[in-house]
């Protein structure tokens, strides 16, 4: 049975959204477990190919760097690359044959690429809130990236 309400983010993205050291962005503790991973970059699969290797190649540093990714998380990473991959050949394929083809008969469809590239985003999407790289994540990060490097009394909340 599936979880209702919010996922939980990685450990690493509350840490780095947080107030300070141990505390998120609402004042409440974070729960520092070991789950008993060691962080570092997964090492990427010989299969991957094309966009999907440039995708893994353009992302896996970054992610790595913030301690987002573990070995472990490397079919899942894969599969956010594939889906990547699997939205630029159906964008392509959109482009080149529009986005209503002819049946044998001659009657109007809509062309099959539409449906692939929607299954695309949505799986982008998915894995994208995994790994925290939603714009929102994203711009979360980058603010208290910058608010950190300041100089700024740690128990006070609007600093």
């Amino acid at each position: 049975m599936a979880k209702t309400g919010r996922k939980t983010k990685p450990l690493a993205l509350k840490v780095l959204n947080g107030r300070h050291e141990g505390v998120d962005s609402g004042g409440r503790p974070i729960a520092q477990y070991d789950a008993g991973f060691e962080r570092g970059a997964p090492s990427m699969p010989a299969w991957l190919t094309g966009e999907a290797r440039n995708t893994w190649r353009r992302l896996c540093p970054r992610l790595t760097k913030l301690g987002i990714l573990k070995p472990e998380d490397r079919d899942a990473f894969a599969a956010y690359c594939i889906a990547v991959q699997n939205l630029k050949k159906a964008t392509q394929l959109i482009e080149e044959e529009g986005l209503v083809t002819e049946t044998a008969a001659g009657n109007p469809k809509t062309n099959p690429a539409v449906s692939l590239q929607a299954q695309a985003m949505n799986t982008i999407r998915q894995f994208a809130s995994e790994f925290g790289l939603t714009p929102a994540s994203e711009s979360n990060v980058a603010v208290v990236g910058e608010a950190k490097k300041k100089d700024h009394d740690d128990d006070n909340p609007f600093a």
